[in-house]
């Protein structure tokens, strides 16, 4: 039971971060990938993928 509590607490754990991640890239998304990626890293405390960030940014440019 105490395993599956874990699971599902690192499970929401990811999808926040994730969810932070993404709100970050939306709205810096003119920014260059280094300075979101400095910018998640300083003030966020989140060590977040250059490729992952690089993938958003991209992504929103398409929208």
């Amino acid at each position: 039971m105490r395993r599956a509590q874990r699971k599902a607490h690192i499970a929401e754990s990811k999808a926040r971060t994730e969810a932070e991640i993404r709100a970050v890239a939306g709205k810096m998304a003119h920014r260059p990938v280094a300075e979101v990626v400095q910018y998640l890293r300083e003030s966020r405390g989140i060590a977040a993928d250059p490729a992952f960030v690089q993938s958003l940014l991209a992504e929103g440019t398409r929208r």
